[in-house]
């Protein structure tokens, strides 16, 4: 047949010879076989595929294919299963919609076997709303398929889908039969009948099955010989009565006991039988209801516990029909809503418990439900209003169940009163608030503290030392060794109150960097050895077989655990020998467990002392303490940072004889190809020829960095927001790019992103480092999610910056000539010279003779601290100079907006300053301004921290605004 159908005639006839076929069809295979062939024999289709749905599995299973790929009748070659949803056949069946595909090559659905085709049929067999299969049909033309082809297609669809159903229907009906059949056979009757003394005169073969006595016994036996005994007298005295008031038919139930002392159930009715006017016996009908009725006990059981439950649940349990009715409500649900029970039974639901505002929702809800039946809420818990007897209303978690009963739809709903629940889980979520507060206060606190500590005990260290190359008579150098050894003892118990807060705040985090663990291992046990330089104890180390020589983990906290023991081994060993030992204890291609073990022939740990030893602020003794000296910290600290590490620490010790501690660390090996890269001397190697685009919106940082970049011979570009950055990549070509985070407009993250996806840069191609002064770790996953390849911090350590840069664009992209020293002792910087012509607002060239600025090695006026400056880019005072000059511009604006953002609440607008200031306060700026800049840069800031600490920080940055106005005017008259 052509493609298009002759004439309605023609298909009214071919349908009805489908229509003939399907009668003939006594399996659903049969079914899909005459669908396959008619469609090839007179629809023109090349092939014909039917898939019909899994009953059990759910998806489609291929049961005929007709055509060129499966030529044979009846057999399938190679059958497929589709899953629902799956390609344009799945799409059919779960939408139960036709899919007419003129072009397969242009949708996302086709799948594609051992033959591509180029236009699809798919048309659902649909009955009752369900889809029991698919037929298919692929084409080699395009467009093949018309709306005659769809129409009739359907129609088959739709015969071939009724025919299944009837003869799933034939296939039930056959099994319900024989299964009735053999349910009559169980529960066939007794018939029997008796005289009037009981004796059985007449019994079917039933009676000898159920009861085990033969029919000659039976004969000689009476119908009383059957009772159980606890129903004997009842049983004849209903007879009896039966007889006296010749009632024609009864019913009654009770219990018979068989040959082999089974007792059974059973149901009787029961007829006098007359001749003429005279009974002269009975005839019964006798049937074993015992299944029934232990049914019957156990649905009476269930009532009584159903009820014990209703009346005893915590829970309020009501239940109500299809109209919204109540039909149970149970104690706890008079509790909680103050109806009596009595009150509620056959009233709307809605009109008791719902608030008035929510009465119209809750009745559009039932009726959605009994319509369409979508079940927004059933079982689901929801927090919902809800109305007390008196007027009050409260929060309710409710649970939503439907059921269909003999009665209809019932819906129970199982409700708890959460007020009280609620109440204080908001006393409990605002109690961790303040305790978060007083944490970060702590922490604050502790750290000003221990700055403000730390600053002028260095200074008592240093002078010390000065002191102590100086002429000293043999009095006055133990003096000062004392003053050292004291000072010495007293910086260890600030850093450990520190870390130890941290730590306890949760602010301490295992980072992961490349070290040389031998190399470390050496550094820390020269350390210890220093500390027993004044007593007879011997330190050594020794290291097993297999431990790998570059570990990728935290060296920071593995030195501070191990010097923390050490430390403490050394302290409490007056004579004789402290040991570190490592071992191999497994491994695998990229990871090891490593075993530590520190061990003493120290004073060793009472045993009374012993489950004291990780607790804070604790020691073995008064007696300890006054002794040995320490705050009790160390081992805690050492426990906190093994369990961050993944471990466990572990000791023995005996008092007199010594300790031992032992702890296990899951490490990361660094990759052996990859060593030689990482211990290239790098540090010597300049940036030639090496184009870097700069994007950052902090000026100070701008000249800086750049700075750095010209000083390694490199080529730089500054670009101050994300879009111009965008623009420069769009028509030049750079190595690598250093990537700000947080900028307007369009950040870090974002401008990334395009980089990536916009402009098709890879990371391959082109390297992005990301700049930023936030060290925290979502920080930096979102940098390499956003497709950044690597993260530095700001202010930048510029060995570190220089080193990643080199990482990044390949040792090979750079010379191996040497950098050229820059004199720091005099005012002029040679490698950017001209810096700032690029600085926005400042003149184009600084003068080489510039004054000299005040001495760094102390804070200027309180505020002022120059030493990170000095410490990272050593002593120049032109960059210094100039990062003044542009401070001292932008402060004034910068102060003004975040009395803006104080004044209106504006969180992220301070935010945003303090974000800006944070890198060029760093450079020069004390702790003071330092940690509230760090306060003020975090996410998330309550109104009470945004308002103290703003305050706070615009009062410093006022008197630093005076301080860096000072230095101005000492430069401009000097």
């Amino acid at each position: 047949m052509s493609p298009h159908l002759a004439s309605a005639r023609q298909r009214f006839e071919l349908l009805n010879q489908f229509a003939n076929l399907l009668l003939e069809a006594d399996t659903e295979e049969a079914v899909a076989w005459a669908i396959a062939k008619q469609a090839i024999a007179h629809l023109g289709f090349e092939d014909c595929v039917i898939y019909l749905k899994d009953q059990a599995l759910g998806d489609l299973v291929q049961v005929a294919a007709h055509g060129p790929k499966n030529p044979k009748e009846d057999h399938i070659l190679n059958s497929i299963r589709i899953p629902m949803g799956e390609g344009i056949v799945g799409s059919a069946a779960l939408s139960g919609k036709v899919q007419r595909v003129n072009d397969v090559t242009t949708d996302p659905r086709y799948i594609v076997d051992d033959e591509a085709r180029a236009s699809e049929l798919a048309v659902p067999m649909m009955h009752k709303g369900e889809c029991l299969g698919v037929v298919d049909s692929e084409d080699d033309r395009k467009g093949f398929y018309t709306d005659e082809h769809q129409a009739t297609l359907e129609t088959v669809a739709a015969l071939g889908a009724a025919r299944i159903v009837h003869l799933r229907a034939l296939v039930a009906l056959q099994k319900s039969q024989s299964e009735y059949r053999k349910l009559i056979e169980d529960a066939s009757d007794i018939v029997f009948t008796t005289d009037l003394a009981g004796r059985f005169t007449y019994m079917n073969p039933v009676a000898v099955r159920l009861t085990g006595y033969s029919e000659e016994e039976l004969r000689s036996m009476r119908f009383t010989d059957l009772l159980a005994s606890s129903f004997r007298s009842r049983v004849m005295a209903f007879y009896r009565e039966q007889y006296r008031s010749r009632e024609q038919n009864t019913y009654l139930e009770f219990q018979f006991v068989s040959r082999d002392g089974r007792i059974f159930w059973v149901g009787q009715n029961l007829q006098l039988v007359y001749e003429g006017e005279e009974i002269v016996g009975f005839q019964g009908v006798t049937r074993d209801i015992t299944r029934l009725k232990n049914a019957q006990l156990e649905v009476d059981r269930s009532r009584s516990i159903q009820t014990a439950m209703l009346s005893g649940a915590l829970d309020a349990i009501i239940s109500i029909d299809d109209k919204g009715t109540v039909v149970e409500f149970n104690a706890a649900a008079e509790a909680t809503f103050g109806y009596a029970r009595a009150e509620t039974i056959g009233q709307k639901l809605a009109s008791l418990i719902v608030p008035e505002e929510f009465r119209s929702a809750h009745r559009e809800g039932m009726e959605r439900l009994l319509r369409t039946g979508e079940p927004r809420l059933i079982g689901k818990r929801v927090e919902v209003p809800a109305l007390h007897k008196d007027g009050h209303t409260f929060p309710l978690e409710l649970t939503l169940t439907q059921v269909e009963t003999d009665e209809g739809v019932r819906f129970t709903a199982f409700a708890r009163d959460i007020a009280e629940q609620k109440e204080n889980q908001e006393a409990l979520e605002k109690a961790k608030k303040q305790a978060e507060r007083n944490a970060d206060a702590q922490v604050t606190f502790l750290s000003r503290m221990s700055h403000e500590i730390r600053t002028p005990l260095n200074a008592v260290i240093g002078i010390s030392h000065l002191l102590e190359s100086t002429d000293l008579s043999g009095k006055q150098q133990k003096y000062i060794q004392d003053i050292q050894r004291a000072g010495d003892v007293l910086l260890g118990l600030i850093n450990n109150i520190l870390d130890f807060q941290k730590i306890e705040a949760g602010f301490v985090e295992i980072e992961a960097a490349d070290f040389d663990l031998a190399e470390l291992l050496e550094e820390i046990v020269d350390r210890a050895r220093y500390l027993a330089s004044d007593k007879p104890v011997e330190v050594v180390l020794s290291t097993g077989d297999g431990i790998p020589e570059w570990i990728n983990s935290d060296s920071v906290r593995l030195t501070q655990i191990l010097t923390n023991l050490l430390n403490n081994a050394v302290k409490f060993t007056p004579r004789g020998r402290v040991s570190l030992s490592v071992s191999l204890q497994r491994e695998d291609a990229d990871h090891v467990v490593l075993d530590f073990e520190v061990r003493d022939t120290g004073i060793g740990i009472p045993e009374e002392a012993k489950e004291r030893v990780f607790d804070t602020f604790k020691q073995a003794s008064s007696d300890t303490t006054r002794r040995y000296g320490g705050s009790g910290l160390g081992l805690p600290i050492v426990k906190q940072l093994v369990s961050l590490f993944g471990g466990d620490v572990r000791f023995e010790s005996e008092e007199g004889k010594g300790t031992c501690f032992q702890f296990s660390l899951p490490l990361k090996v660094t990759d052996r190809a990859l060593i030689p890269e990482r211990k290239a001397d790098i540090a010597g190697l300049t940036l030639h020829g090496v184009r870097v685009l700069v994007v950052e919106d902090n000026l100070v940082n701008q000249f800086v960095v750049r700075e750095m970049l010209e000083s390694w011979k490199a080529f730089v570009t500054v670009a101050s927001r994300g879009a111009e950055a965008l623009d420069f990549l769009s028509r030049e070509t750079f190595d690598v790019v250093l990537m700000d985070i947080q900028m307007p407009d369009m950040d870090g993250f974002e401008t990334t992103h395009r980089i990536r996806e916009d402009l098709q840069l890879t990371s391959e191609s082109l390297p992005v480092i990301a700049l930023t002064a936030s060290a925290l770790r979502e920080k930096r996953d979102r940098a390499y999610a956003a497709g950044m390849n690597d993260f530095v911090m700001k202010p930048f350590d510029p060995a570190y910056l220089h080193e990643r840069i080199v990482l990044a664009v390949g040792i090979e992209r750079v010379t191996d000539s040497q950098v050229p020293e820059v004199d720091s002792g005099s005012g002029s910087e040679t490698p950017g010279a001209d810096i700032e012509a690029t600085v926005d607002g400042l003149s184009s060239q600084a003068p080489d003779s510039a004054p000299a600025v005040p001495d760094a090695s102390v804070p200027e006026a309180g505020l002022i601290d120059w030493r990170f400056f000095e410490e990272n880019y050593g002593d120049k005072p032109g960059l210094r100079r100039r990062v003044v000059r542009i401070l001292a511009e932008k402060l004034p604006d910068n102060i003004a907006s975040l009395r803006d953002g104080l004044r209106v609440g504006d969180a992220a607008a301070v935010r945003s300053v303090a974000h800006q200031l944070l890198p060029s306060l760093r450079m020069m700026a004390g702790s003071a301004l330092v940690d509230i800049a760090v306060i003020l840069d975090k996410e998330g800031l309550n109104a009470e921290t945004l308002q103290s600490n703003g305050t706070r920080f615009v009062d410093l940055l006022g008197r630093f605004s005076s301080e860096v106005e000072s230095i101005l005017e000492e430069d401009a008259t000097s």
